[in-house]
C-alpha cells in the first residue's frame, strides 16, 4: 500500500510541475521575433550609428507585455553590446540604436542577434568606409 501512495505522490508532483512549466498567463514567448534591416548613419567623427527595430509578435490571444528580449551586437573591430529590453503594455516593437567605430580603410560587418529564450533572429549590416570630416573654410 505504501508503494501505491508513494507512486501517487510522485505522479501528482509530476503533473503539478508540468502545469507550472506550461504557464497560465497572457504572455508567451512562442510567436515570431524579427529585426528590421539596419540603417547606418556615418557620424563623420569616426563612428556610425546602427539602428534596427526588434519586433515580437506573440501568438493570437497573447500579449508581448513583460517579455524580455536580449540584443547582442558585435563587429569585427571589437565593439560588443549586450542590451535587454522589456516590452510594455500595448507595445511589441522597439527601436534600438548602437554606436560603432568606422574604419578609414575598409568596410566591416556588424552582427545583431535578438533572442527571447531559445527563439532568435539576426541580421548582418555593413558599416561603410568612414567619411572624411568636413573641412572648415580658411578665413
Amino acid at each position: 500500500m505504501k508503494v501505491f501512495r508513494y507512486l501517487a505522490i510522485i505522479l501528482s508532483l509530476s503533473v503539478i510541475l508540468l502545469i507550472q512549466a506550461c504557464g497560465g498567463g497572457k504572455t508567451d514567448t512562442a510567436g515570431a521575433l524579427t529585426l528590421s534591416a539596419a540603417t547606418i548613419v556615418d557620424n563623420a567623427d569616426g563612428t556610425a550609428t546602427v539602428t534596427t527595430t526588434v519586433t515580437f509578435s506573440p501568438p493570437a490571444g497573447k500579449t508581448a507585455q513583460g517579455v524580455v528580449v536580449t540584443l547582442n551586437v558585435s563587429d569585427s573591430l571589437g565593439t560588443l553590446y549586450n542590451v535587454t529590453h522589456t516590452f510594455t503594455s500595448g507595445s511589441n516593437s522597439s527601436v534600438q540604436s548602437f554606436l560603432v567605430a568606422t574604419s578609414p580603410a575598409t568596410t566591416h560587418p556588424v552582427r545583431i542577434v535578438a533572442s527571447i529564450g531559445d527563439m532568435t533572429s539576426s541580421i548582418l549590416a555593413v558599416v561603410p568606409i568612414a567619411a572624411l570630416p568636413a573641412l572648415s573654410a580658411a578665413t
